[in-house]
């Protein structure tokens, strides 16, 4: 968790460090959490995306209903071209646990940005109308981006940066 941690706020050489010191205590893990780190590493560290799907395919085997874990390792295909397995690897994370309530944000974000991804904006519009918040606006600028719209995605961006209550995952 805290190599993650350290992912999410760009810190590589942190968290290299604390995967590493989990990775030296295998012995506390779960075949499962074994296998999830492992793919961790080979993403986050190795740049070994095959490695990571190959891994997270062993986690997920233990953990099927794991929405970190889905959701990962869609990442992970997106992040080696194969865009269409995983906007289906996507929008399977959205059937995961039935009995949350709500719109999942995150889902919906990765399911309208692989759309984008694989030029489907319009349909990406559609995805993105549930978003709101930090999610709507990254949102908004991917498609002004893909658009080329290219004096409103810098007034979006502009505006996202001017304004300190702005959450660090917009800026």
């Amino acid at each position: 968790l805290m190599a993650n941690n350290f992912v999410t706020l760009h810190r590589s050489d942190s968290a290299s460090w604390a995967f590493a010191r989990a990775g030296a205590i295998p012995d506390r893990l779960s075949d499962a959490d074994r296998d999830r780190l492992a793919g961790d590493i080979a993403f986050h560290v190795e740049r070994d995306y095959p490695a990571a799907v190959q891994a997270y395919d062993r986690f997920l085997a233990q953990r099927p209903a794991s929405l970190g874990g889905l959701n990962n390792r869609a990442l992970f295909l997106s992040a080696l071209g194969r865009h269409e397995e995983a906007l289906a690897a996507f929008e399977r994370t959205m059937t995961v646990d039935p009995l949350l309530v709500g719109p999942r944000k995150i889902e919906l974000l990765n399911v309208a940005s692989e759309l984008v991804v694989l030029g489907r904006r319009d349909s990406a519009r559609v995805v993105a109308r549930a978003l709101s918040g930090a999610h709507a606006q990254y949102m908004q600028m991917l498609l002004l981006n893909a658009d080329e719209k290219w004096e409103r995605l810098r007034m979006a961006a502009r505006a996202v940066i001017d304004d300190p209550g702005a959450s660090r995952f917009a800026q």
